[in-house]
């Protein structure tokens, strides 16, 4: 059974603070020390997804402008032909699939 850690503020913690905001921007965890003792962990804390992937959506337009440049890009290849090209420079002996 785990609990939820509690919430502890650290406003008026001034070093504290600029440990937080090394470890935010780094986004590395750190190892709080006493006396060459391991005593706790400094964590960044986890964004929310924006997207079920877990990565956030970019709307780069030269991204899009290269896909819709795409587009269409294949038409008119032999796909099986092709597929038997790759597997020629690849070198693969191995024998179809057959499903």
């Amino acid at each position: 059974m785990t609990r939820e850690p509690q919430p502890f503020d650290i406003t008026h913690l001034p070093e504290l603070n600029l440990l937080v905001e090394e470890v935010r921007a780094s986004n590395q965890a750190r190892l709080l020390q006493r006396n060459d003792e391991t005593v706790a962990v400094l964590m960044p804390a986890s964004q929310p997804p924006t997207r079920s992937h877990g990565r956030p959506r970019q709307t780069n337009d030269a991204v899009l402008a290269a896909l819709r440049a795409s587009a269409g890009s294949w038409k008119g290849i032999d796909t099986e032909q092709l597929k038997q090209a790759l597997k020629e420079a690849r070198g693969s002996d191995r024998p179809d699939a057959t499903l």
